[in-house]
């Protein structure tokens, strides 16, 4: 009995050496990036990030509830009465801003990557215009409200590695300079801002939402 319990054993540790191994499941990495500011990580290997609008626009639990599938959700660029300030496209449906900033950027996802680009691109499996964007030193987008660039408030931005596997959402009170240190700090080349800098921070409505789902 004892020889056909150690032949049992090796058995099975045989077994569990050759067994194909079953990939982990993906799940958001939140770090703590200053004082009240966080970034939840993400990797482009098992993540994809995509906006969902839904006219007249819905609460947070509302958004979530409709989107269980979902590992993250996190607000997009805001509205104002019922229509987006900025242009939004999400394929093939596209959302006419009602103010127009000529020279604010956009953040599009093409071919699994993140971009920022000057101009529409039709390629891009979606787009949002807003921002601004910080790359290195320079930031693409005229900040309206000089006020605005000074002030710490609450933020959300996108960042993310040009060219590379990971992107993550910065949220926390933090100034625009602020913001760009810590891109810095933690290895990113590029932030979006989510919120114009802030300046609609408290009056505007946001019917649009950016999620994270898993890669199929």
């Amino acid at each position: 009995m004892r020889v056909r319990g150690w032949i049992l054993l090796v058995a099975v540790s045989v077994l569990a050496v050759h067994a194909p191994a079953t990939a982990s499941p993906c799940s958001p990495r939140r770090v703590k990036a200053a004082h009240r500011t966080w970034l939840v990580v993400f990797d482009f290997r098992c993540h994809i990030l995509w906006p969902r609008y839904w006219p007249g626009g819905v609460t947070m639990v509302t958004a979530r509830a409709r989107t269980p599938e979902a590992l993250y959700v996190t607000t997009g660029p805001y509205h104002w009465r019922g229509e987006p300030i900025e242009r939004v496209r999400i394929g093939s449906r596209l959302i006419p801003p009602q103010t127009v900033h000529p020279d604010w950027p956009y953040l599009a996802w093409r071919d699994g990557r993140l971009r920022a680009n000057r101009r529409p691109d039709p390629r891009a499996a979606w787009e949002l215009r807003g921002g601004p964007l910080l790359v290195g030193r320079y930031t693409i987008g005229r900040i309206y409200d000089r006020r605005v660039l000074r002030a710490r408030t609450q933020r959300r931005a996108v960042l993310w590695v040009e060219g590379g596997t990971r992107f993550a959402v910065l949220e926390g009170v933090q100034t625009l300079s602020g913001v760009r240190a810590i891109m810095h700090r933690m290895g990113y080349t590029h932030a979006f801002l989510l919120d114009g800098g802030s300046s609609t921070t408290r009056w505007a409505r946001n019917p649009v939402y950016l999620f994270v789902f898993p890669r199929r």
